[in-house]
């Protein structure tokens, strides 16, 4: 290759990096700041919602920023793992028992779920793809895909589920925290002698899963593989590790940031309607979530807080850490969000055609 060629080819790839390394450092650095921040102030969850709100804030202010690679993945992973490592043999015996009733509960949030997208359709206009999906309780990239692949539009049913998302994710622990009871159950974080090299393998071996499993589109990998890889690590005895406070706080960290960026500014102003919809739909899902937390903690042995953390319309990986802040009982709580989301994503296009046909007869419409 001529010199003046590598030469071109250098500075292009300087100039790339440049404008790549500039919104990703000054998230992180907004990042720190918003969790040093809410720590202050004694925001629940800090290094979770203090960088959430200061990158959320920075880009509708128009500020470009994105997070490092990634890093949401292995936050994602770091929590995973944390999770799967407490699911002791006598404490899946105590999660099997509640089957049944995770059951009824993933169905009653199917159903409700389906009930906040005819009420976006009806508010908003949108088709009913993009209405489906965009209210559908799994992950975000994945609905937004199918939703494309349908005929839906991809950057609404993104921009709902981020609105959903980011608002049961800040409002919940915020609820909780002052409201509900502190369970009790104390996770001790120790990092023992060799434990460093059991949890560095066990977190390869949840990034090469994961990596395997996203070929088959399965929602969640990241958190899901990691949750697998350490209950069968701790059930079987083969590690007694548990997560380091450092490397959960880095997780959160990163988690926070991811969600912050997920706000486009221009997106949001393109489609206020769409936007006031999401938020509203969210306000009734939550309302719903307060209702069936009641009735979940009334029929079962549960805290009233872990049943709605059970039932919260948001991602696991938040729902754990909240979970976590309070000590309740993280097991149960994931055992409810792996179950619906293992049964959603099984049945997804059939949900769809019943959406279509209770659609249909909602608002006499063919398209």
């Amino acid at each position: 290759m001529p010199e003046n060629d590598k030469q071109d080819l250098t500075s292009q790839i300087k100039r790339q990096l440049g404008s790549w390394l500039k919104p990703a450092g000054i998230a992180l650095a907004l990042g720190i700041a918003g969790s040093v921040g809410a720590r202050q102030v004694g925001l629940p969850l800090p290094n979770l919602l203090g960088p959430l709100f200061v990158c959320a804030i920075a880009t509708l202010a128009g500020l470009e920023l994105a997070p490092l690679p990634w890093t949401r993945e292995l936050g994602q992973v770091v929590v995973g793992l944390a999770t799967g490592l407490r699911l002791l043999p006598e404490v899946l015996h105590a999660v099997v028992a509640l089957l049944p009733v995770m059951l009824v509960a993933t169905f009653g949030v199917v159903a409700v779920t389906m009930i906040s997208g005819l009420i976006l359709r009806a508010l908003c206009g949108v088709d009913r793809p993009t209405a489906f999906f965009g209210t559908a309780p799994v992950g975000l990239a994945e609905m937004a895909s199918i939703a494309h692949a349908r005929g839906g539009a991809a950057d609404i049913v993104s921009l709902i589920h981020t609105v959903r998302v980011s608002a049961t994710v800040t409002i919940v622990p915020l609820l909780v925290t002052w409201f509900g009871k502190d369970g009790g159950i104390i996770q001790h974080h120790v990092l023992g002698e060799g434990h460093a090299l059991e949890l560095a393998a066990l977190i390869g071996a949840a990034v090469v899963g994961a990596v395997l499993l996203r070929r088959m589109r399965v929602p969640n990998t990241w958190l899901l593989t990691a949750i697998l890889v350490g209950s069968v690590a701790a059930g079987s005895g083969l590690s007694s590790a548990t997560m380091p406070p450092l490397m959960m706080i880095v997780a959160q960290l990163m988690i926070g940031i991811w969600l912050g960026c997920r706000f486009r500014r221009a997106l949001l102003l393109k489609l206020p309607r769409i936007t006031l919809g999401a938020c509203l739909t969210t306000v009734l899902l939550l309302l719903a979530t307060a209702g069936g937390a009641s009735l979940l903690s009334t029929f079962t042995d549960l805290s009233y807080a872990t049943s709605f953390l059970a039932l919260a319309p948001a991602g696991v990986t938040e729902m754990v850490l909240t979970a976590s802040l309070l000590h309740l009982d993280v097991a149960v709580i994931t055992a409810f969000h792996v179950m619906r989301i293992l049964l959603v994503t099984a049945s997804i296009m059939f949900l769809f055609q019943v959406f279509n046909l209770v659609s249909k007869w909602v608002d006499g419409s063919r398209t």
